[in-house]
């Protein structure tokens, strides 16, 4: 027991130990710090603690779990009923600190709360730095509130492989008034609930955008978190399997709660098999007397038709995996108006039963149909052709994104669902890319975009270390001299490859291309990244795309083929001048399906390239129309010469 006497000598040893304790705290409550590396708490482990004593909720003291002399992530291991409350139990308490508390099988925490502390009677999984606790089967954890937040990369695990059940109970009533009661999980943190024998029973539950709930399915059936009041969900909800298989027609119930607000931007999977063809994980809330709190929160296994787009042919169709789907409408849409309606093949049009346009022709930017009476079955296979009603909007603007087409679908039970849309072919990015051919590490610099934009610096960069920085690999343009030497290498490394133009700006019409060498490691990992400059940019904020495939050994702007860009190409562009054409080719330089002014300006900006080397530094200016057409005018002329002096 504590005497003011004992109390005395408590601070006073406290003060001597860690003078910067008080100013060092970050949560309410008089700090208490764990000392050892990995040891027991318990209540008669006084000497592991800074004051003296067990942390007690009596003095308003909080059990800080965090970096310490001994180690970076000391642990802090609960094997026993603990009678002695604390007022807070707080793991990483500043940035760059961190901490773990493991409550064992046959442990017990109790977090207190009495009226005047300034504590506020939970835990903090990361106060302000990484914090990691678990609770496992056959243990319990009893408080106020769970926060997670910190600076992120903080793990609490409740459950998992052993005997018992694991009672997480954070519906004790205490210092609410601070706002802090139930279950807060913030970015960058992780809540995991494994297996089906976990009783978790909070006051609320709210799960910020970036932050991850972990289910671990280990059977048919999963623990659920019980909330008094409505669920808040966001960020990303991970399906971690082991030993299930999942089929369609399996759910899970990850919530019981009077209502679920908010959605999960993703939903990703582990430990199971990939999935067929238009097979998803679906998360939703329905109403069901058998709750607990009025409402559950489920994810299941469903078969859901997709919408393949092919972008080279522009061909639409309805598709599905092995599992037969009924339908009764469908609604295909893109606000920037990527449909040519003129070229669907409806199934009004193909004669099946009673489907009806809706309505009739469809549009540029939404094509619908209903069939009033019965369905329409799918089954695995080509599926429903609807034509090549698919064509890229043409873009207002230089790197907007030009893939936007939606699907969904109506079902003979009234559901609405929104399907995916997967798409095939090679895509128009109307952005600067970065070709990079995996087989042989080749890469381009591509302005895959119908504008000429100048850049003034670009920087590839690998977080694995899969560039080639050498001399004899990198190509880069200071190499190539473009820009009449303008460009300077800044410390090429594996990481990082950069170029910047010091003064001025290189113009890259439509379609330009420069060869960039072999830079990429055909060993490394695939996670290059591309970023430049507009001249009015300051730092690297602009994103290009990266593009894994062959890099075509054709040279942008060579449109007979034969390795040079040079007049002969214009005869080949004015000969198809206002012709439509299969994306990319012929003399559709910019890949748009359209021969026109732009394919020109292609054609002009890489005058004098050829296969080997980007735009050659003594390449003649490419010469404007009047001049092109009078050169290839002498060629015909004197070739007719030739042939008449010949007969």
């Amino acid at each position: 027991m504590r005497t003011p006497k004992l109390l005395l000598l408590q601070l006073a040893l406290a003060a001597f130990a860690l003078p910067a304790a008080e100013s060092r705290g970050q949560g309410p409550g008089t700090p208490s710090y764990w000392l050892p590396a990995d040891g027991v708490y318990n209540d008669a482990n006084e000497n592991a603690w800074s004051v003296g004593f067990v942390p007690d909720v009596g003095f308003d003291e909080a059990a800080v779990i965090t970096t310490n002399d001994n180690a970076q992530t000391p642990v802090a291991r609960i094997n026993s009923n603990l009678n002695t409350q604390p007022a807070a139990v707080y793991l990483g308490e500043l940035a760059g600190e961190s901490g773990t508390l493991r409550i064992e099988n046959g442990g017990s925490l109790s977090i207190g709360f009495i009226d005047g502390n300034s504590a506020l009677g939970g835990v903090n999984v990361g106060l302000g730095g990484v914090g990691y606790l678990d609770v496992a089967p056959g243990a319990s954890l009893e408080g106020g509130y769970l926060t997670m937040g910190g600076e992120g990369g903080s793990v609490a695990t409740f459950g998992g492989a052993g005997a018992g059940v694991t009672s997480v109970m954070l519906t004790v009533s205490g210092g609410n008034d601070a706002g802090e009661f139930g279950t807060t999980v913030g970015a960058g943190n992780t809540l995991r609930v494994v297996g089906p024998n976990v009783d978790y029973r909070t006051l609320s539950f709210t799960m910020a955008g970036g932050g991850t709930l972990a289910a671990g399915i280990t059977g048919g059936t999963h623990s659920a978190v019980k909330s008094i009041n409505a669920v808040g969900v966001a960020g990303t909800l991970l399906l971690e399997f082991d030993g299930v298989t999942p089929s369609v027609g399996d759910s899970w119930t990850l919530f019981d709660a009077p209502g679920v607000n908010g959605r999960f931007e993703s939903i990703e999977v582990t430990g199971a098999p990939a999935l067929p063809l238009g097979q998803t994980f679906v998360f939703e809330a329905e109403a069901n007397g058998a709750s607990t709190h009025g409402v559950y929160g489920r994810v299941s296994l469903e078969q859901q038709l997709v919408l393949k787009v092919n972008r080279d042919t522009g061909s639409v169709a309805i598709q599905n995996g092995p599992t037969g789907v009924d339908f009764d409408g469908y609604s295909i849409s893109s606000e920037l108006g990527a449909f040519n309606s003129a070229l669907w093949n409806s199934l009004d049009n193909q004669g099946v039963s009673d489907w009806r346009e809706s309505p009739t022709d469809g549009s540029g930017s939404r094509l619908s149909e209903l069939k009033p009476t019965g369905s329409t079955g799918v089954a695995a296979g080509p599926g429903i052709e609807l034509g090549q009603v698919f064509q890229y909007p043409t873009p207002i603007e230089f790197g907007t994104e030009l893939e936007d087409v939606a699907f969904e679908y109506y079902t003979p039970d009234g559901d609405v669902v929104q399907a995916s849309v997967i798409y095939e072919g090679q895509k128009f990015h109307n952005n600067l890319v970065l070709v990079v051919d995996p087989a042989d590490g080749r890469a381009q610099l591509v302005n895959d975009s119908p504008f000429a934009v100048s850049i003034d610096g670009y920087w590839v960069g690998s977080e694995s270390g899969s560039l080639n920085p050498g001399n004899a690999d990198w190509s880069s343009l200071d190499d190539q001299n473009i820009g009449g030497g303008a460009w300077t290498e800044a410390n090429p490394t594996g990481n990082s490859l950069v170029e910047l133009q010091a003064e001025g700006a290189t113009l890259l019409a439509a379609g330009a291309t420069y060869n960039l060498g072999t830079l990429f490691d055909t060993a490394g990992v695939q996670d290059l990244v591309l970023q430049y400059l507009f001249p009015e940019d300051e730092e690297f904020t602009r994103f290009g795309a990266v593009d894994y495939r062959a890099v075509s050994d054709l040279l942008t702007g060579d449109y007979n083929g034969d390795g040079v860009v040079n007049a002969a190409d214009y005869t080949v562009w004015r000969d198809s001048l206002g012709q439509d054409v299969a994306p990319g080719s012929g003399a559709d330089g910019n890949g748009d399906g359209a021969v026109n002014q732009a394919d020109y300006n292609v054609w002009r900006s890489n005058y004098g390239s050829s296969i080997g080397g980007g735009l050659s530094p003594a390449a003649s200016p490419a010469p404007e129309p009047g001049a092109a057409a009078l050169l290839i005018g002498c060629c015909v002329a004197g070739a007719s010469r030739r042939r008449r002096a010949s007969c």
